[in-house]
């Protein structure tokens, strides 16, 4: 496939291209395979990231994440399984079973160092979580959550056609909104979301496309908070694009409003998403057509 389209942004000699023929913005330049990135999200990148699960830990230990995860399976109604990829250590899977929530659940996570982080802590029921599709036993249909995977991934519609095999009924993607006009605003010469690790740039139109090439229909559409609100301090010194612990306060403050507010929040992102389409991240509900 020949990959041609204009240069919507670029940072540091990665160029983004809204592709003609995919119908979604992407990386000029793409790999030949996923291993490449496999290789380093199962080996590097959670070393890297050293402290980010304890970080998690603690956000979890406080409930700061149950009103996103209590709308997320609200967006993925029942199903008798709650497939989860990219799956992490699997905090989503453990508040799934923490809660009692009438359903079986598996997850699916590339990393060694990532699937083993509740069993090596001493959670007594860790989620059960595998490397990959092929790992997975054979179990029942079942609704989908793909949170912050899909901007990673070679082929999506792939991707999807693997989902729709054991397809209950629904699949919830969570990716990054970007090129959004909040985001663009405060973009100026510094496309500072772009990075060898994300393949592919999404948009509401690039979900929806999406979608149609893997032959399903979007049934719902929404966004979360709009972290690019922050961004307005940048004039005072705080920017989280430059200062990790102004960037990590203002990711416990979603948490903490999230947590406050309840429900009401994402009745809010959805009135702001409905507006102008702005939010950090797209939830999309697919269901086959």
């Amino acid at each position: 496939m020949k990959h041609i389209g204009p240069v919507v942004a670029d940072r540091e000699g990665l160029r983004v291209i809204d592709c003609k023929e995919c119908g979604w913005c992407h990386l000029e330049v793409l790999p030949d395979s996923d291993d490449v990135l496999m290789r380093y999200y199962t080996c590097l990148y959670y070393k890297k990231e050293d402290g980010c699960f304890d970080k998690e830990r603690m956000e979890h230990s406080r409930n700061l994440w149950d009103t996103a995860y209590s709308y997320q399976m609200e967006l993925l109604g029942n199903s008798p399984l709650i497939i989860d990829w990219g799956a992490g250590a699997g905090w989503f899977l453990q508040w799934l079973i923490d809660t009692k929530k009438p359903c079986e659940c598996i997850g699916i996570e590339p990393s060694d160092v990532a699937r083993s982080y509740l069993k090596d802590i001493g959670y007594n029921r860790p989620p059960w979580i595998v490397k990959n599709y092929n790992h997975m036993p054979l179990l029942m249909p079942a609704n989908h959550r793909a949170s912050l995977v899909f901007e990673h991934i070679l082929d999506p519609v792939s991707m999807l056609n693997q989902m729709k095999v054991r397809l209950y009924r629904k699949i919830l993607i969570i990716v990054p909104n970007e090129m959004n006009i909040a985001q663009r605003y405060f973009q100026r010469d510094n496309a500072w979301w772009v990075s060898k690790l994300h393949l592919n740039y999404w948009t509401p139109q690039g979900l929806r496309n999406l979608a149609r090439k893997a032959n399903m229909k979007v049934v719902y559409e929404t966004s979360t908070f709009p972290m690019e609100f922050f961004l307005a301090f940048s004039h005072f010194g705080k920017d989280y694009r430059t200062d990790d612990n102004w960037g990590k306060k203002c990711h416990e403050f979603r948490l903490h409003f999230e947590k406050r507010v309840g429900r009401i929040a994402f009745d809010l992102y959805h009135l702001l998403y409905s507006k102008w389409k702005i939010g950090r991240e797209l939830m999309f509900v697919l269901e086959s057509i």
